[in-house]
């Protein structure tokens, strides 16, 4: 039986939400369009979050004392490095929300374009300060690789690996480790494709990428080394464009956003191990656009996933809003899965009805302890109104409220 719920904040005709830098909804700190929430990203104990965008990275703290269960104030923008193009493109946090790693992959070095670059920072106290710059090897064939358009960190923090690309038609393909302060080792496999999302398992075990030109592939790597192994039992797949992964790297999930010209309803596929053999849930969907799978993520437990969407087709247009008429409406849903008696089950869609184009979606993440709180990002709304919304199960819903 499945138990769904629908919660819906600012549904009603007319109201906005106010604009805070503190509470349950952390709004666009800038007065800029810098897509604030474009990756968002919470602590594996659900106690820290960093919100990126493509101008900068905040961490904000969640009040840990009282009543107010999930009240966030804001406790340091990360310092941006000197000659930043694209900083905050990608983030992530380790467990306890004491390390952070930061993309920037349009940064341009003195020998070219868009080489990339990964920054990382350490807190102390209240306090956050940077640790290094990470770039990858120089390499005059290599013109564009975007160095850490895209990053993933363990749970300790002291394992990260971001995405490298190299130009279509080069063999060697590569994958560094990182700790934070540099490259520690690289993977140079003659493997046909380059990491254009990935997921590193909490205890460091396991990397799971997809490829740039291989659609329907996952790459797996297994141990510290990260030795190559094909996972050639995923179901087939379009445009794999997330990727989520557990604790110890027994249960994945991928999401495709669709093919372009098609009806684009998107596909989430889980993969689990029970019992030494691995098993494929695919989750479908019906409403053409929802584009659903665009964002994933899931708990160290394996047993909740969290699905983003693109658009919500079913969303209004706020008619007192001119600016708002005739819009193509993307404000997204999202969706809640929990593994219910060996079955995957939606037990909750979360909506968020603000009357603007807002993205909501594009973007989650879930505490991977306890599996209470979700942060879901809306990039695309009016500069003003981008934002980054944290919601907490209380055993029975998920709120945006304060308690």
């Amino acid at each position: 039986m499945s138990l769904r719920s629908t919660f819906t904040v600012a549904s009603i005709r007319g109201w906005q939400a106010p604009r805070l830098s503190s509470g349950p909804s952390l709004y666009n700190p800038l007065s800029t369009d810098i897509q604030f929430g474009r990756r968002v990203k919470l602590s594996h104990d659900g106690n820290y979050l960093i919100a990126g965008s493509t101008n900068g990275a905040w961490i904000y703290k969640r009040n840990t004392g009282g009543s107010e269960l999930n009240s966030w104030s804001l406790q340091q923008q990360l310092p941006t490095p000197a000659g930043s193009n694209s900083f905050g493109y990608s983030v992530d946090i380790n467990g306890d929300g004491s390390l952070a790693a930061v993309g920037d992959p349009t940064w341009n070095s003195t020998q070219g374009t868009n080489q990339g670059r990964l920054s990382t920072f350490s807190r102390s106290g209240t306090t956050w300060s940077s640790v290094a710059n990470i770039t990858a090897p120089y390499d005059a064939l290599n013109l564009i690789p975007k160095f850490a358009r895209e990053v993933t960190m363990d749970s300790i923090g002291t394992t990260i690996v971001p995405s490298f690309r190299t130009p279509t038609g080069f063999v060697s393909r590569i994958i560094y480790t990182c700790n934070l302060t540099s490259i520690v080792a690289s993977n140079n496999s003659a493997w046909t494709g380059n990491p254009k999302v990935l997921a590193l398992s909490s205890q460091g075990t396991k990397l799971i990428t997809n490829l740039y030109e291989t659609v329907n592939a996952l790459t797996v790597y297994t141990n510290t080394a990260y030795t190559l192994s094909n996972d050639s039992g995923i179901l087939a797949s379009s445009t794999i464009i997330s990727i989520a992964v557990n604790s110890d790297g027994t249960c994945y999930v991928y999401g495709d956003a669709g093919t372009p010209g098609a009806a684009n309803t998107g596909t989430v596929t889980v993969r689990k191990l029970s019992a030494g053999v691995w098993s494929n849930t695919q989750l479908t969907f019906t409403t053409a656009g929802d584009k659903a799978g665009i964002s994933v993520d899931i708990n160290n437990a394996g047993d909740t996933i969290v699905i983003g969407t693109l658009r919500n087709t079913n969303t209004w247009v706020d008619t007192t809003d001119a600016t708002q008429i005739g819009r193509n409406q993307t404000t997204g849903i999202v969706y809640v899965y929990r593994l219910i008696s060996g079955t995957w089950t939606q037990s909750a869609t979360i909506e968020c009805n603000t009357g603007s184009v807002d993205g909501f979606g594009i973007s989650v993440s879930i505490d991977k302890v306890s599996g209470t709180y979700i942060a879901i990002g809306s990039p695309t709304a009016t500069a003003s109104l981008q934002n980054v919304k944290v919601y907490r199960y209380n055993g029975a819903t998920w709120s945006n409220n304060i308690t």
